[in-house]
């Protein structure tokens, strides 16, 4: 039996009402969340107040 830990983010952004669930992550190999923090963010992610995660699109829609 093997074990694999897979860190992925998701996004919180309401898009049309609904929660967006846009992923980021996914990689296979072990990731420290605060590389995967990094990248997100590099990759034009925004965390916000109270930990909810907005992708791209949603931050550019002015999604809250």
């Amino acid at each position: 039996m093997s074990a694999v830990l897979i860190r992925i983010l998701t996004c919180d952004g309401l898009a049309g009402g609904e929660i967006c669930g846009e992923e980021f992550g996914g990689d296979t190999g072990f990731l420290p969340l605060v590389t995967l923090r990094r990248r997100a963010r590099e990759a034009g992610w925004r965390r916000r107040r109270r930990g909810r995660d907005l992708c791209p699109a949603c931050v550019k829609d002015g999604a809250r």
